[in-house]
């Protein structure tokens, strides 16, 4: 049986707000190890929501929308957001070194499935 080991704060960004939330610290009587449990719209080691990665992604590559415009459009959506063109390239990064995790991710889902690897070309090209 795991059990509660701590809490612990966690800022979120998201295109509309900033928020401070808890994330739960479970221990492993197994592995005697401490695992943070993520609620789904998270990733690991990152403040901006799955969400809102995609929503950038899906305006850069199918939008075509330039990086600027994108950084503008979020601007104008949350004044407090400290959001910049190096953060959409940083979100390419990311994605093109975890597309096992994000095809697996989504094979789950019936009607709602991205299919990395026919967009992985729009990333090394652009």
């Amino acid at each position: 049986m795991l059990h509660i080991h701590e809490y612990y704060s966690r800022i979120i960004i998201t295109g509309h707000f900033i928020k401070r939330i808890n994330i739960l610290r479970i221990k492993c009587p197994a592995c005697n190890k401490i695992h943070a449990v993520l609620l789904s719209f998270l990733i690991s080691y990152y403040q901006y929501s799955l969400n809102f990665i995609f929503e950038c992604l899906y305006l850069y590559i199918i939008i075509k929308d330039s990086y600027s415009k994108i950084v503008n459009l979020f601007h104008s959506l949350n004044l407090d957001l400290s959001f910049n063109v190096s953060s959409i390239s940083s979100f390419k990064r990311r994605i093109i070194l975890k597309i096992s995790f994000f095809n697996s991710f989504f094979a789950n889902f019936d009607s709602f499935y991205y299919d990395f690897d026919e967009i992985i070309p729009y990333f090394r090209n652009r």
